[in-house]
C-alpha cells in the first residue's frame, strides 16, 4: 500500500524461506504535485503469522527541473536575490513571539514565481501579500517565531521555492537562544 506518486513493484513477488528479494521504488514528484520535503508511508502485507505488516518511510526531496539554459534564455530568467540569509534574535525569553522581515527582489527579467514557502516546523508562521514579483520590484516576507516550551539554541528554517532556474531553492534561517 503507497500513494499514488509512489510506485512498487517486488522481485519475485512470492519468496521462499532462505530466499531474497528486491524492492524497487518509483517516485513520481509531478503526480505528487508538491515540492518540498517529504516523508511517505509504504505498507507491505505478507502472508507470515502474527507480523504480516511491514512498514517503512520514504524520504524525498521534491524539486522542479530547470533544463539548461543557453545564455541568452538565461539573461531572460527571473533571479532571486534575499536581503539576508540569517536572522539571528540573540537571546530570548521562553514563550517569546519574534517577528523579522526577509526582502526578496527579482533582479531578472522575467517575473518571479514564489512556489511554495514551508517553514520546518509549526512554530514559524510566513505571509506574504503575493506569489510574484515582477522585474526589478521587491516583496516583504513577514515572518513570525513561537518559542513556547522551546530552551537552548534554537534554529528554524524556511524553504523558499521558485522558478529562478539557477536559484530555485534557497533557504532562509532563524536563530535564537531561549531562556526559561
Amino acid at each position: 500500500l503507497s500513494p499514488h506518486y509512489i510506485g512498487v513493484v517486488f522481485e519475485p513477488k512470492i519468496i521462499n524461506p532462505g530466499e531474497v528479494g528486491e524492492i524497487y521504488i518509483s517516485y513520481d514528484g509531478e503526480k505528487l504535485n508538491d515540492l518540498g520535503y517529504r516523508t511517505d508511508n509504504i505498507k507491505l502485507f505478507t502472508y507470515e503469522l502474527g507480523d504480516s505488516v511491514k512498514s517503512f518511510n520514504v524520504f524525498a526531496t521534491v524539486l522542479d527541473y530547470f533544463p539548461p539554459l543557453d545564455a541568452q534564455a538565461l539573461a531572460q530568467a527571473p533571479k532571486i536575490s534575499i536581503d539576508k540569509d540569517i536572522e539571528d534574535f540573540g537571546n530570548v525569553q521562553s514563550n517569546s513571539t519574534l517577528q523579522t522581515t526577509f526582502m526578496l527582489t527579482n533582479e531578472g527579467r522575467s517575473p518571479l514565481e514564489l512556489r511554495k514557502i514551508m517553514p520546518n516546523c509549526n512554530c514559524v508562521k510566513v505571509e506574504t501579500e503575493s506569489s510574484v514579483i515582477q522585474p526589478g520590484d521587491s516583496l516583504a516576507v513577514s515572518v513570525t517565531m513561537e518559542t513556547p516550551a522551546f530552551t537552548g539554541t534554537q534554529q528554524k528554517m524556511i524553504s523558499v521555492f521558485t522558478n529562478d532556474p539557477t536559484g530555485h531553492v534557497k533557504v532562509l534561517t532563524l536563530k535564537a537562544y531561549v531562556r526559561e
